[in-house]
């Protein structure tokens, strides 16, 4: 069994020719798609074009940088409780005479764990030492160095409260109270 096509004797002419007639020129292909450029009637890929790359580039950034906001903000949320609470932040620092440890980290994590499991807390970090002040003056913009002033905040928590009573007594359970630290207590206003 021979799986061959059968050619009529006119294609076998034809298929003959083709093997006979001269090559095509090197520079045709890119002769003939200049010109369809030119008139209008070719256009490059858009992935090969450049601003197209670069718009397509910048949207994704754009995409990726609201999908990670739309997530970190909820959940920072995800464990606010319903019932008209509002949200408090306390703002740490270390004025002369506070006691400082690493040791202390876990307790701190402890407290701050027990509450966010009761949705009470919502977000909580200790702050690197040093920092600035940039303030607008009429020469242009001033920034200063924070290191070693005593009121900067070395931490802070912020946690769900019904009341500012009830907030005072969450605050007043930190265990950063313990070692001689100071805190800020204030409420956010909330925006539509």
């Amino acid at each position: 069994m021979n799986d061959a096509p059968e050619f009529s004797d006119h294609e076998k002419k034809i298929l003959t020719g083709l093997y006979n007639e001269k090559s095509i020129p090197s520079d045709l292909e890119n002769k003939t798609m200049n010109a369809l450029r030119d008139k209008g009637l070719f256009r490059k890929p858009l992935l090969k074009n450049y601003y197209f790359r670069l718009s397509f580039g910048v949207l994704l950034i754009a995409f990726i940088f609201y999908v990670g906001y739309t997530i970190g903000h909820g959940s920072r949320h995800a464990a606010r409780p319903a019932g008209g609470n509002q949200e408090y932040l306390m703002l740490l620092s270390e004025p002369p005479g506070f006691i400082s440890s690493a040791s202390h980290v876990q307790e701190y994590s402890d407290w701050f764990n027990e509450l966010r499991s009761r949705n009470i807390m919502s977000a909580g970090e200790e702050l690197q030492t040093g920092g600035w002040v940039i303030s607008k003056k009429t020469t242009g913009v001033l920034v200063s160095s924070m290191t070693g002033d005593p009121g900067m905040p070395s931490g802070f928590f912020i946690f769900n409260a019904s009341s500012p009573e009830e907030a005072i007594k969450i605050a007043s359970a930190c265990p950063h109270l313990k070692y001689h630290g100071a805190i800020a207590l204030r409420s956010i206003q909330n925006h539509p």
